[in-house]
């Protein structure tokens, strides 16, 4: 099977599955569900390679009120925190699913929804829990830090703590984390430096 057809045989399988547990589709292999603080996310993306496609799965929360701090501008659908599937394995070791041929797609299909069960589900209903958030991003452990970069893991915190009226802690953190990345060879803190001088902004008005 090509590609595109693969994709739309899968979603054509996948997408009933999903609406039966409050998902919609808002792309190709993409599906949201709104909670109390924002949209639970599923993607699934996908790449060719000789004659199968290849699918894995990413997962994530959009929260409102931090995405309308971070990204104020932004129309897209984007994961405040996200992870792909396999960071919720115990080994953590990375699978896709094959499609050759048409007959793959429903079985294909049923065991993501075995994934979607046994692991999305309970990480949507654990991470609706800001604190257990901020407790994972507050961690001196990358792997805790869902799938965020530094400079992302610093952004949502310094957000979230600006929500919860914390904002010197706020400040504090991108100001700190913006000095030790000017000490790097490569520095990357344009985005706490946008984020930084946005909140500013707030204070002032």
């Amino acid at each position: 099977m090509k590609l595109v057809a693969c994709r739309k045989a899968l979603n054509a399988h996948l997408r009933p599955m999903l609406i039966e547990l409050g998902f919609s589709t808002y792309s190709l292999l993409s599906f949201k569900r709104s909670y109390s603080r924002g949209l639970e996310i599923l993607r699934f993306p996908d790449r060719r390679d000789s004659e199968r496609c290849l699918f894995s799965g990413n997962l994530g929360l959009s929260i409102s009120m931090v995405e309308k701090i971070m990204r104020p501008d932004s129309k897209e659908i984007l994961p405040t925190i996200w992870a792909p599937l396999h960071f919720l394995h115990a080994d953590r070791e990375f699978f896709e699913w094959t499609i050759r041929e048409e007959g793959d797609v429903p079985y294909v299909a049923s065991t993501i929804m075995e994934e979607v069960y046994r692991y999305a589900l309970p990480f949507f209903e654990k991470y609706a829990n800001i604190d257990l958030i901020k407790g994972n991003l507050e961690s001196s452990t990358p792997r805790d830090w869902f799938a965020l970069g530094p400079d992302q893991r610093i952004c949502v915190l310094a957000a979230l703590e600006y929500l919860a009226g914390n904002v010197s802690r706020s400040f504090q953190l991108l100001e700190d984390s913006i000095r030790t990345e000017s000490t790097k060879p490569i520095p990357r803190g344009r985005p706490m430096k946008t984020l930084l001088t946005d909140l500013r902004g707030k204070e002032v008005l």
